[in-house]
C-alpha cells in the first residue's frame, strides 16, 4: 500500500487536535491504516502509544486497537514492553493482536513462535482474550513434533476427553 508521507503527517497532527471533528476521524483513519499497512505507521509507535494514557477514552481505545495491529510488524517487541493504563487495557490489546496475527498467519514465516505466543495466552485473565486464543489455536493448531508446518491431529490438547 502506498501512502503519501504528508497525508500520514496530517493524520498524526489531526489526532492531536483539540477539535473533536478532526481528532476522532483521524484516529479512525489511523486504525484502518494500521490494519491494512501496519509497517507504514510503525515508525510512529511511540507517538501512538502515548495515547494509551490519554484522558479521552475513545483515543485510548483507538490506541489499543492500533497497537494490536502493529504487533504483526513488531520485530522489536515494543508492544510487549508498552505500559498500558491498566492491566485490563493490556489484555484488550493482546486480544486485538491475536486477531491481527490470525489475519496474517498464512504469510508469517515463523508460525511456531506465533503459536507459542498464543498458547501462553490460554490462561489470560480476560475471558474475551482467552476465547480469541482458543479460537486461533483451533484454526491454526500446533504441529506435532517433527512435522514441518503441518496440522496437529483434530484432538490436539485432549486426552481421554480431558484437557491436558
Amino acid at each position: 500500500m502506498e501512502c503519501k508521507p504528508e497525508l500520514l503527517d496530517a493524520l498524526l497532527a489531526a489526532v492531536s487536535s483539540d477539535v473533536a471533528r478532526l481528532k476522532f476521524p483521524a484516529a479512525k483513519a489511523l486504525r484502518s491504516l494500521s490494519q491494512r499497512a501496519p509497517d507504514l505507521i510503525y515508525p510512529h509507535f511511540d507517538f501512538l502509544a502515548s495515547f494509551l494514557r490519554n484522558e479521552n477514552a475513545i483515543l485510548r481505545w483507538n490506541a489499543i486497537l492500533i497497537l494490536g495491529n502493529l504487533a504483526t510488524v513488531d520485530g522489536e517487541r515494543r508492544v510487549d514492553r508498552t505500559t498500558y493504563a491498566t492491566p485490563e487495557c493490556r489484555n484488550v490489546a493482546i486480544g486485538h493482536a491475536i486477531d491481527a496475527l490470525d489475519r496474517l498467519f498464512p504469510m508469517i514465516a515463523d508460525k511456531g513462535a506465533v503459536q507459542r505466543f498464543v498458547t501462553r495466552l490460554m490462561d489470560n485473565p480476560r475471558a474475551a482474550t482467552r476465547k480469541r486464543a482458543e479460537r486461533f489455536l483451533r484454526k491454526w493448531p500446533l504441529a506435532p513434533s517433527g512435522v514441518k508446518d503441518g496440522a496437529a491431529p483434530a484432538n490436539r490438547g485432549r486426552y481421554n476427553g480431558r484437557r491436558w
